[in-house]
């Protein structure tokens, strides 16, 4: 009797320890999928950040080369503009293919359902007519100001989907962003 029982209490704790080995197993997995969406969610947003940086860079250098020419037209100085901004986005979509540019119909209530949102190809003439630039010059400075206006019923947006496995980020440039420029004519 004594032996059925050693023999079942062996049994017991080879089917624990078989448990507990497994159950270390699942925990691990479960980490490892956690670090890596972390991980997924840190590159995503370090994605966005740059592009946001350099979005702001290519209207500021824009404008700065547009006014150092004298161009003072505001409707050429946007379409430069326009036309810089498509073409860095497009790079962005050749070089990455888990970033998308669109664009979209928004509210700013809606921001935060940005993605839910039917998105819409994005084109060189689109970011014209969702942006404005103004130039004033005053004596020998020259200033000039590009707005994302968000169109005529402020309702519309230009986002990129940043998309990776485990992690979905987004893009936005926000309705009455705008980008100031000064320069000596």
């Amino acid at each position: 009797m004594q032996k059925g029982f050693a023999s079942i209490l062996a049994l017991i704790t080879v089917i624990m320890g078989f448990g507990l080995t497994q159950s270390q197993f699942q925990n691990q997995y479960s980490f490892q999928e956690t670090i890596q969406s972390m991980i997924e969610g840190e590159q995503n947003n370090f994605e966005r950040t740059s592009l946001e940086e350099n979005t702001d860079h290519i209207i500021e250098s824009t404008l700065q080369e547009q006014l150092a020419i004298e161009e003072l037209n505001p409707l050429i100085v946007n379409q430069a503009i326009s036309q810089n901004l498509f073409a860095f986005f497009q790079d962005i979509e050749n070089e990455n293919q888990n970033i998308q540019f669109y664009w979209v119909q928004v509210t700013p209530e809606s921001y935060d359902r940005i993605l839910l949102v039917e998105p819409n190809p994005l084109t060189a003439e689109k970011i014209m007519e969702l942006t404005k630039t103004l130039i004033v010059k005053t004596g020998n400075i020259v200033t000039g100001e590009t707005v994302f206006t968000g169109g005529l019923r402020q309702n519309q947006a230009i986002i990129a989907h940043i998309s990776s496995p485990n992690h979905q980020e987004f893009f936005l440039i926000p309705i009455q962003h705008s980008t100031i420029v000064q320069v000596i004519a």
